[in-house]
């Protein structure tokens, strides 16, 4: 499995913190990679945690954009 497939599992499991979308903790990764049996490679880990780290970046825009869309359709 590449390590994107890795990556697009841990996102679909979802970690949210109250309203918003939250970095894939490392609880998360560690239990994954120990329930699939997955050793991944330092760069594997690395390249997972920076595609994360730009999904939480798009849903957190996507997220406040839709938060002032609906602001404005309030007015």
């Amino acid at each position: 499995m590449l390590y994107w497939q890795h990556f697009l599992e841990l996102r679909r499991r979802g970690t949210q913190i109250g309203f918003g979308v939250s970095p894939i903790s490392w609880q998360a990764i560690d239990s994954y990679l120990r329930v699939k049996s997955v050793d991944l490679e330092d760069d594997e880990l690395d390249l997972i945690l920076m595609a994360d780290d730009i999904a939480v970046d798009i849903l957190h825009k996507h997220e406040d954009k839709r938060s002032r869309m609906n602001n404005n359709s309030n007015k």
